[in-house]
């Protein structure tokens, strides 16, 4: 959720210093405004991750978002796995022992699969949100919050059952609800909120966001009160985490499909080890 939160703050930010520059005839016709709107939101994703006590996550996502921003300085691809390699890459060297945690460990995992997954997928989303029809762009924008719940869920299962010997089932579900209120009414409260702190009027904001809250805990007691949404499993060993991450880097780096596929087979004999 991390690089979600992220995400959506330094998006608010990016869309607001574009909308201002936009009112302006002058800089919208002679100023880089994407760029410059870019590196105002790298900054207050920095102000974000310093706020919120820059955990492991966040300084994944930041590292990334910083590469992010660089490529639109200098017109290259996005969003990309070398991004997160580096990412990685850097807080390994920095904090070599987080190799072994799981805040590291998901992660990597979730965002590796987030990328290669979309990568796969392009094609039918992007004709989905082009289509002509009203259900169609509704499919699509339902697909890609569902695509992005499964393969993240999916690429943390056999982190979870290393570390705590438990599978849940309906976590599709509750992100489905959970993932649109944080973008859309906690984050945004929560901006608005830091907002108006100077001026003391701070409650406007966190009254309402402690709403969205509030649905985002009840839902979380429901679903998990359902039946199947923990299930105990034998606790995985890690030799078969690492052969799941071997095999989880071999499905997501190759490109061609033919070699891409031989990763499912360590991916499944890291399953079995339990």
């Amino acid at each position: 959720m991390a690089g979600l939160h992220l995400g959506i703050v330094m998006g608010l930010g990016i869309a607001a210093v574009r909308s201002m520059l936009a009112l302006s005839e002058h800089a919208a016709l002679r100023w880089p405004c994407r760029q410059i709107a870019a590196v105002a939101g790298l900054v207050l994703g920095c102000g974000y991750v310093l706020l919120t006590g820059a955990h492991l996550p966040a300084q994944r996502s930041l590292v990334m978002a910083a590469v992010a921003t660089l490529a639109i300085l200098t017109g290259r691809r996005v969003v990309s796995l070398r991004s997160l390699a580096l990412a990685a890459g850097v807080l390994l060297l920095l904090e070599p022992e987080e190799m072994l945690e799981l805040p590291m460990q998901m992660s990597v995992a979730a965002v590796m699969a987030l990328v290669a997954g979309f990568e796969a997928c392009a094609t039918p989303l992007r004709l989905l949100r082009e289509g002509e029809h009203a259900w169609q762009r509704t499919a699509g924008r339902i697909g890609h919050l569902s695509l992005a719940s499964i393969l993240a869920g999916v690429a943390c299962l056999p982190v979870g059952m290393a570390h705590f010997a438990d599978v849940g089932a309906w976590f599709v579900l509750a992100n489905l609800i959970a993932v649109p209120l944080a973008a859309f009414w906690i984050m945004p409260c929560g901006m608005v909120a830091l907002l108006l702190m100077p001026f003391g009027l701070e409650a406007l904001a966190l009254v309402p966001m402690g709403w969205g809250n509030a649905v985002v805990i009840w839902l979380a007691h429901h679903v998990a009160a359902w039946p199947g949404a923990h299930v105990g499993v034998p606790q995985m060993p890690a030799w078969g985490l690492a052969l799941f991450f071997l095999g989880l880097c071999w499905l997501c780096l190759w490109t061609r499909p033919a070699w891409r596929l031989w990763g499912v087979a360590p991916i499944a004999l890291a399953m079995m080890t339990p």
